[in-house]
């Protein structure tokens, strides 16, 4: 160990790397990382983690992997200034929905691409809205309350579930 090295502040969120656990359900995502350049970002990483862990802990383990696989990449030193968003298998962020909500479940979601966004200001709470910047935009993109994310989810469930029902009646 160097006693010189700073400490990584996302190690923490090592241990819910799914790669690690046997016998545990897991969720696998596929994520783009917006802070890179060029081409680095048309390449999602491969990340896979305990089902049971929240939003906020799939931040996290992201952070950690790209602390140590992109080290080209300054990270801010707390998971509050990232949020993730449903992303299309090109990489390009679905705008049109709101970052996942930290503090559900991963296992709730069924996107598998999703997008690492670096936010303006750190969240630390639900109901605050943050603007988002990503590298090249010169205007920010409004991020939504928890109560318009809550009304989008619901709705969201509702189309699968009649979306189900539908398949069930076939």
């Amino acid at each position: 160990k160097c006693p010189n090295m700073p400490e990584n502040p996302f190690k923490e969120y090592a241990k819910l790397d799914g790669n690690a656990h046997v016998g545990v359900p897991i969720k696998k995502y596929l994520i783009f990382i917006t802070m890179l350049s060029g081409d680095k970002r048309k390449y999602p990483m491969e990340v896979a983690i305990v089902n049971w862990a929240k939003v906020l802990d799939l931040i996290g383990l992201v952070c950690w992997k790209c602390s140590i696989e992109h080290t080209e990449i300054a990270m801010k030193d707390n998971v509050n200034h990232y949020g993730l968003f449903i992303a299309e298998d090109d990489g390009d962020v679905d705008w049109d929905f709101p970052c996942l909500n930290s503090s559900e479940a991963v296992g709730k979601f069924g996107s598998t691409y999703l997008a690492l966004v670096e936010r303006e200001k750190s969240q630390h709470h639900q109901e605050e809205s943050y603007p988002i910047y990503l590298e090249g935009m010169s205007q920010p993109l409004e991020s939504t309350t928890s109560s318009t994310r809550a009304q989008l989810q619901f709705e969201d469930d509702l189309q699968k579930l009649k979306g189900h029902m539908t398949a069930l009646e076939a």
